[in-house]
């Protein structure tokens, strides 16, 4: 939960710049040979489903710490949420987080918003491809 950011992604990673000194930490995103850089929210396959299954998992064992079993549990589901929204790398989200959750669907977890236009440029340079994802279709991309 303390990864778990206002906005209900995930922060990739508290980095020390290996040292021991807690106030030289930072959160970052974490490239090859230790390059930092600004973009610090966690795709799916990038720490953010691991983080959702933890959340989730850990909802179950019905003990209350700094924080409590609904609260994690609905931190995954605002996390998986903020991530089907937002990560359009072409994994099948919803598909994983059902099973994962032993088949629970979440009818009213299917959000009322118009029609969404992505672009898949960075991934099929040097072309470019716009589609349209209508509202009813967010889970099958």
């Amino acid at each position: 939960m303390r990864c778990l950011s206002g906005e209900d992604y995930f922060y990739m990673i508290v980095f020390s710049y290996f040292g021991k000194d807690p106030s030289a930490r930072r959160i970052v995103g974490l490239k090859a040979n230790s390059v930092t850089t600004n973009e610090y929210q966690s795709a799916f396959r990038e720490g953010g489903g691991m983080a959702i299954a933890a959340l989730a998992r850990i909802s179950q064992w019905d003990k209350n710490g700094e924080f409590t079993s609904k609260q994690y549990l609905d931190g995954a589901k605002r996390a998986y949420m903020h991530l089907l929204q937002n990560n359009m790398d072409g994994y099948p989200m919803w598909q994983w987080f059902s099973d994962f959750m032993g088949g629970i669907r979440f009818v009213d977890y299917i959000p009322t918003f118009g029609i969404k236009t992505y672009c898949c440029g960075e991934i099929l340079k040097p072309r470019y491809l716009y589609f349209k994802i209508p509202p009813n279709a967010r889970f099958f991309y």
